[in-house]
């Protein structure tokens, strides 16, 4: 807005006096701005078309009101200005009101500048028209460096500038007049963090977010029909209830910069997830509690081959039905699973040192469990309460007698796996290899092949059986 200020307080304007309604035109011809000032009130008086008709001025892109009080404007007047693209109010003008914006012949062009919000405000409180259903460029500086514009024609937000977008109490946002229409939202790039209730309570179905971003802070995003919300490179921190009651939200991606994310960032936004996209590996290192509710609908996970922690109640209530945790992981903490009742198998990692209380209890289809830890884990004696009556749990080769003196697992039933060698790329169980996807049965009579939902997926004798490249299969032989 400063470039409209600037131009304001130019001493190289003609001045024209219109007696009629006692108002002054003042024409900037090298920046093509008409300012117009009064000192009396337009309502009297209002300006007519005739007033505009007066000379070069009519080739204004700008038309600026100044020190003007509460008025009324035909706006059919500004259908004498070929060039014009924005009508500015300064804060003493922002009681006018534009009578029959309908009349405007390509609004779509225009755009509305406003020296402060207050003044936006005050003059769409006013404005005699529905607003929100014409086709008008609105731009509103909210201060010196966060403004926005709104498109009504294509019901699209945009909201810029430099650093934070502050904090609002709930409904109290400056764009909060567009609640009801806005469908997009366009962070642009300047913009570092998103401060509380900034983006809540817009019925929005699309979000896009600046690689400027650093900070989402908490109810940032709220009752909004987001469905799918990624998350760009940049962002390091996302707080408690960030993402809040977007119940229709599907699919969320998160970046490689994530450094924190506090205790269920995404509030009560969990009734439809089908999908966390997490990257191979994070700055973080722990996975806290993602939702304040159910995640039923999400069946899978890939955890980046970084994480050391799962924290409490991470993926309780959800709909996982295979877990598959990478090798980093060390702990696994209280209710981390718990209640995830289409869970029927686990694969723990060589380094995990501790199972907390209730991390995979109250999950009755759980009969798969595979340790891959020589030394048994520090487990809770509730980590797997409730679980399969039928449940196994495979542990290395040669620690049987380990497991067996531990609790839980000495009333688990417990099977030892084969003992296995590593030959380059290639693994050997006893006279049987497994390379590039397929088993090669070297000399077995007799060949079963498991998944880890304990479903025999190869019986027989082949000299080579094709399974998928990725996964984990127990094979078991008889000569």
């Amino acid at each position: 807005m400063e470039k409209y200020k600037t131009a304001l307080n130019s001493s190289s304007y003609s001045n024209i006096s219109v007696e009629a309604v006692k108002t002054n035109l003042d024409y900037n011809e090298s920046k093509k701005i008409l300012t117009i000032e009064t000192n009396r009130n337009l309502f009297e008086n209002p300006i007519e078309e005739s007033a505009f008709k007066t000379g070069k001025e009519k080739n204004a892109t700008t038309i600026a009101f100044k020190n003007s009080p509460m008025g009324a404007i035909d706006a059919d007047v500004f259908n004498s200005y070929p060039n014009l693209k924005t009508i500015y109010f300064d804060d003493e003008s922002a009681n006018i009101t534009l009578q029959l914006l309908g009349k405007i012949k390509n609004p779509s062009a225009l755009s509305l500048q406003f020296e402060s919000f207050d003044g936006a405000q005050n003059f769409l409180k006013l404005a005699s028209e529905n607003w929100h259903q014409l086709n008008w460029q609105l731009h509103f500086a909210v201060n010196d460096s966060l403004y926005f514009d709104y498109d009504l024609k294509n019901q699209i937000l945009t909201i810029g500038g430099k650093g934070a977008i502050p904090d609002y109490d709930i409904a109290s946002t400056p764009w909060y007049l567009a609640a009801d229409s806005v469908k997009k939202i366009v962070v642009k790039e300047g913009i570092t963090e998103i401060g509380n209730y900034a983006l809540n309570n817009l019925k929005y179905t699309s979000l896009t977010l600046p690689k400027s971003l650093r900070t989402i802070k908490t109810n940032a995003i709220g009752n909004s029909d987001l469905d799918s919300l990624i998350i760009p490179e940049g962002v390091e921190t996302i707080e408690a209830n960030a993402v809040f009651w977007c119940r229709n939200l599907k699919y969320i991606k998160l970046p490689k910069s994530l450094k924190t994310m506090e205790m269920s960032p995404f509030g009560f936004s969990s009734e439809k997830i089908l999908k966390i996209d997490m990257p191979e590996s994070m700055a973080m290192t722990a996975i806290p509690e993602l939702f304040a509710g159910d995640a039923s609908l999400m069946t899978s996970i890939t955890l980046p081959n970084n994480i050391t922690r799962i924290e409490a109640k991470a993926f309780s209530s959800s709909g996982l039905k295979s877990i598959q945790l990478p090798d980093s992981i060390k702990t696994i903490s209280e209710s981390a699973f718990e209640t995830c009742k289409n869970l029927k198998s686990v694969v723990i990692p060589k380094n995990i040192k501790s199972i907390e209380a209730s991390a995979f209890a109250n999950n009755p289809n759980l009969d798969s469990i595979v340790i891959f830890a020589a030394e048994p884990p520090v487990t809770s004696q509730s980590a797997f309460n409730a679980i399969s009556e039928n449940a196994k749990v495979y542990v290395p080769y040669g620690t049987l007698k380990l497991y067996q003196a531990e609790i839980p697992y000495s009333s688990m039933k417990l099977v030892e796996m084969a003992k296995t060698a590593i030959v380059k790329n290639r693994v050997r169980i006893t006279k049987v290899e497994i390379q590039d996807g397929r088993i090669l049965n070297a000399a077995c009579k007799n060949l079963s092949v498991y998944n880890l939902n304990g479903t025999k997926i190869y019986s027989g004798n082949d000299a080579q059986i094709s399974v998928p490249t990725k996964g984990i299969y127990l094979v078991k032989t008889r000569n």
